[in-house]
């Protein structure tokens, strides 16, 4: 099976992304995250 991961830079645009988006609006920035999560998760069913 392969392993799926988060790398450095994509942690760093995930931060970046969730910062933005928070200034704005912290719910929606909760929920894309929590999006994201969900995501990488639901991905790794499948690597």
């Amino acid at each position: 099976m392969m392993e799926l991961f988060w790398t450095p830079q994509a942690i760093r645009d995930r931060d970046d992304i969730y910062d933005y988006i928070e200034a704005d609006s912290p719910a929606a920035a909760l929920a894309l995250d929590e999006l994201f999560s969900k995501k990488h998760e639901y991905s790794q069913s499948y690597a």
